[in-house]
């Protein structure tokens, strides 16, 4: 068969060099490939997933914008790239998105291991009998902060400050 048996057809475009009929508009072919996504816990969990939103000074401006794409990338299971039409939004920014806010639920988790384990240690030192003065120079803290320690260890529940939920300390 040579070029010049192929006619173009009509609504179609023709590429001469490759001997190829298109569709300029152009269409998806086969189905997008779906991999097995991990989704992370604090997806699910309303208050954590509110925390990791409101953690960031644009909140206000960008928390619904957010909220849309983690509800059609992990709930509804789109790819990227079908978030990205559905949204009017590049691809590019959809995967942005997502990565930041991984790294902001990181750091949250992070901040709350951090003062969890700060805790613990004070725990550790006030049930040993020490002063608060002294908790205040071994965990490198202010006396009301150590204070405030104190008191949360007398009660036995640490604050959570991701969710907002109690937690019981170990002693």
């Amino acid at each position: 068969m040579n070029s010049e048996d192929l006619v173009p057809i009509e609504g179609f475009g023709h590429d001469k060099k490759r001997n190829r009929t298109y569709v300029p508009e152009g269409y998806q072919t086969r189905t997008p490939r779906r991999r097995e996504k991990l989704v992370p816990d604090w997806v699910y969990n309303p208050k954590r997933r509110n925390a990791v939103l409101d953690s960031h000074p644009q909140a206000e401006y960008m928390k619904d914008t957010w909220s849309q794409v983690l509800y059609c990338f992990y709930n509804r299971r789109l790819t990227a790239q079908e978030t990205a039409d559905e949204l009017d939004m590049t691809c590019s920014a959809i995967k942005s998105v997502i990565r930041k806010l991984k790294r902001r639920a990181e750091r949250l988790d992070a901040k709350f291991a951090a003062k969890e384990a700060e805790l613990s240690h004070a725990s550790q030192l006030y049930s040993e009998g020490a002063s608060v003065r002294h908790v205040s120079r071994q965990l490198g803290v202010s006396v009301g902060k150590a204070c405030r320690l104190r008191s949360v260890h007398l009660k036995g529940i640490a604050p959570n400050p991701i969710c907002g939920e109690s937690t019981p300390t170990t002693a």
